[in-house]
């Protein structure tokens, strides 16, 4: 009888596959199989670097960078100058209105005109926080609103009539002066004359009723 008959239990005489991870020892597989997942880990990181948006960098860098100085706040204006004092002694007044033009005495009534001679402030008459203003014997006073030079009849109503209290002028450095007893009214002049009137709150009334002090 030819040929092998195979019984349960009895050895199979083929040799055995062969192939490379049988050949191979397990521990050189292992090592092998973590280097792959080591280097794909690697790539994959390499490659989420590389694809970062720029924007996204930019961002970190910025945030790294020290802060831009602050701009300093513009300090505030100095506050308008104080108004120009006005003391008893001579001194002349020149219109802001019309530059040159100085307040003075022409035939008893008061107007402005050029090279005008000082008037004496002297301690108001009514007032002595208030100033009146002389020329010889004449006090400068208001009578029908009209301002003129009259000597003084030594009334209540004259003195009044004849004090007058600084305030700060349109512009630094000048003054406008309110009458005691009409205390709506400043010494304002139209055209050349000079009167007692309210304001109208235009810029014009404002200069033709502030004046300048020179003294002597």
């Amino acid at each position: 009888m030819s040929g092998n008959v195979y019984g349960k239990g009895a050895l199979d005489p083929r040799p055995p596959k062969t192939g490379l991870f049988n050949r191979v020892h397990p521990g050189i597989t292992a090592a092998v199989a973590l280097g792959m997942v080591a280097a794909f880990a690697l790539g994959w990181l390499v490659w989420r670097g590389a694809s970062e948006p720029g924007e996204l960098r930019d961002i970190n860098e910025a945030a790294n960078q020290p802060a831009a100085p602050v701009a300093s706040t513009p300090s505030a204006a100095p506050a308008s100058e104080a108004p120009a004092e006005l003391a008893t002694g001579p001194h002349r007044l020149e219109s802001l209105a019309s530059p040159s033009s100085m307040m003075s005495n022409v035939d008893g009534l008061a107007v402005i005109t050029a090279n005008a001679p000082a008037l004496e402030v002297v301690e108001g008459l009514a007032d002595p926080a208030c100033f009146s203003f002389q020329d010889g014997d004449r006090f400068m006073r208001h009578s029908g609103y009209r301002l003129r030079f009259d000597t003084s009849d030594d009334s209540d109503l004259f003195r009044q009539d004849a004090t007058f209290c600084p305030e700060e002028g349109a512009e630094p450095g000048t003054v406008t002066l309110r009458s005691v007893n009409y205390p709506d009214h400043v010494v304002h002049h139209r055209n050349v004359e000079l009167w007692i009137d309210e304001s109208d709150n235009s810029d014009d009334f404002a200069e033709s009723s502030s004046f300048t002090i020179h003294r002597g």
